[in-house]
């Protein structure tokens, strides 16, 4: 579910997959092991939990206009990175912004997510119109 960011029908009462992240442990490209965590639920940390114990470069947050501006860009290429959570508004969430990328940034280790009770009871209503 995280991979592409699966949610079906029961996403308009408990949200997306991507709204219910609340962090990653993700692998990049260069080997390292990343920590991190959804800024809505805390302050953002980003960290490395390999052995050598190296600190990884921070991410940075910058201005919305060119993040804003290049979205049509960055759709149009194929690469499936939800630029909306980068948003300054948005809480710059590079955790939430992962998912849904299908393993072509990171490799998803491990997840945090919330998760939700089902209901205490269900029922179903039929109707028939005559017609």
């Amino acid at each position: 579910m995280i991979g592409n960011d699966a949610c079906g029908s029961r996403s308009v009462r408990w949200g997306t997959t991507a709204q219910n992240v609340l962090g990653l442990d993700v692998i990049t490209v260069a080997g390292e092991r990343l920590h991190l965590v959804s800024p809505g639920d805390g302050e953002m940390a980003v960290a490395p939990t390999g052995p050598d114990g190296r600190t990884a470069p921070p991410v940075r947050r910058r201005p919305r206009e060119p993040v804003a501006n290049r979205a049509d860009t960055l759709a149009s290429t194929g690469l499936r990175i939800s630029v909306d959570w980068l948003l300054p508004e948005r809480g710059f969430d590079v955790a939430r912004a992962l998912v849904g990328t299908e393993g072509t940034c990171v490799v998803v280790a491990g997840a945090t997510m919330r998760l939700w009770a089902p209901p205490a009871a269900r029922c179903l209503l039929v109707l028939g119109i005559p017609g």
